[in-house]
């Protein structure tokens, strides 16, 4: 299933609250300031947020059967409320500044975890997750690269980029 086929672009919040909220969604979210995911639909399995002001993604925990979630390139303080979503397969955060991690630790089908030029403060989550078959993707300039090849070798860097199963 190709992740950019049906995907609902939201560019202000008046077409967030035309949504369907018993329909399955793939949303992009474009140029909206979002303080919080309360008004998302419940029912998204891929969230791509681009240019957003995003404070923090409070409300995400609300929103069901979420399996890819692509956050880049936006000012996110925390991610903590993505811990409820054991299914989530795929998170992108690159180029954000992130306080911590420590939600990876609940998110046992994590398979890619992108963070390039990603500012985290406490990385130590990410050694001791249990899935080493991630794919960690991490820039040098990512203070989380060197720390991960010393601690911890069998968690590769790859240069894989896009959705899964794309290469």
């Amino acid at each position: 299933m190709d992740p950019n086929q049906n995907i609902e672009t939201i560019d202000s919040i008046d077409k967030l609250r035309k949504l369907d909220y018993n329909n399955e969604y793939r949303l992009m979210i474009e140029n909206v300031a979002l303080f919080n995911f309360n008004f998302l639909p419940f029912n998204i399995s891929h969230l791509t947020v681009r240019s957003c002001n995003i404070l923090n993604i409070f409300g995400v925990q609300n929103i069901k059967n979420l399996v890819y979630i692509d956050i880049s390139n936006n000012p996110i303080y925390s991610i903590q409320d993505l811990q409820s979503h054991h299914q989530l397969e795929v998170l992108n955060i690159s180029n954000t500044f992130v306080v911590n991690v420590a939600v990876l630790n609940h998110l046992r089908s994590l398979k890619e975890f992108k963070s390039e030029n990603c500012y985290i403060i406490d990385q130590q989550p990410l050694i001791r997750h249990e899935n080493y078959n991630i794919h960690w993707i991490c820039h040098q300039q990512s203070p989380t690269l060197n720390i991960l090849q010393i601690l911890n070798p069998t968690l590769s860097e790859t240069q894989h980029i896009g959705f899964p199963g794309n290469n």
